[in-house]
């Protein structure tokens, strides 16, 4: 996923109306909307890439989207590194795969 992508999917959910907290999206939060260069989300995409569906990959980019364009839009800081990441991997724990035998609360 490239920060141009990222963009485009937002901008097409704004299209259709979807706002956040019952405001549309601002234009200057959607510029400032980027996904971190690091070596830790590079690890968390090729984890997502190898271990997850990608219906499932792609529902933890949504959430880092929503997430940080709701940071964005009341001014809250915010770790990019740490909400993409987490909000890529969130939902790995429900593949067998990576089940640890705990609650997925856990």
């Amino acid at each position: 996923m490239t920060n141009e992508s990222l963009r485009q999917l937002v901008t097409r959910l704004a299209s259709r109306g979807v706002s956040i907290d019952g405001a549309r999206l601002d234009h200057h939060d959607l510029e400032r909307l980027t996904i971190p260069d690091s070596a830790a989300a590079r690890a968390a995409e090729q984890l997502a890439a190898s271990a997850q569906p990608s219906a499932l990959t792609n529902h933890g980019v949504r959430s880092y989207a929503w997430g940080a364009l709701l940071g964005l839009s009341e001014s809250r800081p915010f770790e990019t590194e740490v909400l993409y990441v987490a909000a890529l991997l969130h939902d790995i724990g429900l593949l067998e795969s990576h089940d640890r035998g705990n609650d997925f609360e856990a």
